[in-house]
């Protein structure tokens, strides 16, 4: 998971990655924060911000003109988006055990 820490401290998580982390694909962040989704709404009651950030990855090592863009979200709400979805997973699972 691309992790990507700046200079005053903040720490950021990249967008397609939050999925990945979480055993589910690329997709996963845009399908959970697409504007009027139930997902995103409890969010928002969590705190959630979504806010994204495009930032200039520049790779080390011999070849130091490489670099690219990432699409970024804060690692505040990525530990709000992963214990959402704990919580939902779980509670799946109990209403599976049940039925």
């Amino acid at each position: 998971m691309s992790e990507i820490f700046f200079s005053s401290g903040e720490k950021r998580i990249g967008v397609e990655n939050t999925g990945v982390a979480l055993g589910y694909s690329e997709r996963f962040f845009h399908q959970r924060t697409k504007r009027r989704s139930k997902t995103l709404k409890a969010l928002w009651k969590k705190g959630f911000s979504g806010e994204q950030i495009w930032v200039k990855i520049i790779r080390l090592g011999e070849d130091k003109r490489e670099a690219s863009l990432a699409r970024t979200v804060s690692l505040r709400d990525f530990v709000k988006l992963v214990t959402y979805e704990a919580i939902a997973r779980r509670f799946e699972r109990c209403e599976l055990r049940r039925g």
